[in-house]
């Protein structure tokens, strides 16, 4: 044990300088007058000099449009291969460094893995993990995984979203089956309950809400139809346990399948239009813009398939889908990663990208601080870069545009 509190103590001052160190938002802030100051030089708050140089692209629309919200981040991915096996201590340095980084919650992505039909993965106890007709013999269960995630989220103020459902045969499309969805549905439901029942009376209010780990995505089949059913019946049960609880959805567009801006508009309203989305459920698609935009690269030049203007239009078209439906809240979930290699976005890239969403979107969350950002994963700098553009982006309030 004091072995472990040696090591504990030296890698917490190996991170300190991304987690602890200039993280502190400043007391004092500059402020306009139409009197004379007289404050005191010693009370004069030091002016946050931009940590890059702005991106240069084609012109947008949003360019010319007012803000929504902020151009920051408010929640984060974290996926269960980093963190299934961490311990309270090691939460509490993920989640001290966001809470630094101005984040209200975390949404783990998912909590169960499955495959062929047999789960072979669990992040809490569970009898499931016992039962070979439904999980595999080597199945492994990680019975602290949640729990040590929301409780060390409410020690540090930070809401949790849940992810249920997932399975690799999604890929392979069997969702084309709409029996398979039912039957998946249903395994789904089970997992909600037990969950809901380990939880929720103990982390009341840590315990915000669910993430639907299903990803869709842009298709030229009519796969919304299926989604549709499918998604209701979760909702539904999330409905009978707690209607207090929003799910979040978090599609993408697809390079694979390549359609146009009046099928995602199409395939989405549906979706909108026949699905049992309550009050406060929230449609936040990812931007695509990371991994897409052709006029986003990486020091090798690799960039994505499609125009950034183009990119810009799907969002355009999932925004006026989600308006179909007035009980949804319309997020957006910015990639701060280079699609093309899978390394970190620069922080001029993310920051554009942050400043266009903040035109359509009311709240941006990101995948993936935890993976990309973060000093444990990638180093101090980008952390640091980010928190001095807090700061900047404190002494410079936007109402319109931050770099164009």
């Amino acid at each position: 044990m004091k072995l472990r509190k040696v090591i504990y103590f030296i890698m917490c001052a190996f991170l300190s300088g991304g987690i602890f160190s200039g993280c502190e938002p400043a007391n004092n802030t500059s402020e306009t007058s139409n009197t004379p100051s007289t404050i005191s030089e010693t009370s004069v708050v030091e002016k946050v000099e931009l940590p890059f140089t702005p991106i240069e692209r084609p012109t947008l629309l949003a360019d010319s449009m007012p803000a929504i919200c902020e151009p920051k981040v408010s929640g984060d991915f974290i996926q269960a291969w980093l963190c299934n096996n961490w311990s309270k201590f090691e939460w509490s340095l993920y989640l001290n460094q966001l809470k630094k980084a101005g984040f209200e919650f975390v949404i783990m992505q998912y909590t169960t893995g499955r495959e062929n039909a047999k789960y072979t993965e669990f992040l809490y106890p569970t009898e499931m993990a016992n039962d070979l007709s439904i999980s595999a013999a080597d199945c492994n269960v990680y019975p602290t995984g949640v729990e040590n995630l929301l409780k060390s989220a409410k020690k540090a103020g930070l809401k949790v979203y849940i992810g249920i459902g997932g399975d690799s045969d999604w890929w392979n499309y069997e969702f084309e089956d709409i029996e398979w969805c039912k039957r998946e549905a249903n395994f789904t439901n089970r997992c909600i309950q037990e969950l809901y029942d380990l939880y929720k009376e103990d982390y009341p209010d840590t315990f915000a809400g669910w993430y639907w780990a299903w990803e869709m995505f842009s298709a030229k089949g009519n796969h919304e139809v299926n989604w549709s059913e499918m998604i209701s019946i979760n909702l539904d049960y999330m409905t009978q346990l707690d209607p207090s609880m929003p799910c979040i959805f978090s599609p993408f567009f697809s390079s694979y399948e390549d359609v146009s801006v009046e099928r995602v508009l199409e395939e989405y309203t549906y979706l909108m239009e026949h699905t049992s989305f309550r009050k406060g459920d929230i449609f936040c698609p990812q931007d695509n813009i990371g991994i897409h935009s052709t006029e986003y690269g990486d020091a090798n030049n690799n960039k994505g398939k499609y125009p950034i203007t183009f990119m810009e239009q799907v969002v355009r078209a999932l925004k006026e889908a989600t308006e179909k439906n007035p009980k949804v809240r319309f997020w957006l979930n910015i990639e701060n990663f280079n699609g093309p290699n899978g390394k970190s976005a620069t922080l001029n890239r993310y920051v554009d990208q942050m400043n266009i969403a903040s035109k359509y979107a009311e709240k941006l969350i990101t995948f993936s601080y935890a993976h990309y950002y973060s000093p444990s994963q990638v180093g101090k700098e980008y952390n640091l870069q980010y928190l001095q553009y807090l700061e900047w982006l404190k002494q410079n309030p936007q109402t319109n545009n931050i770099l164009n």
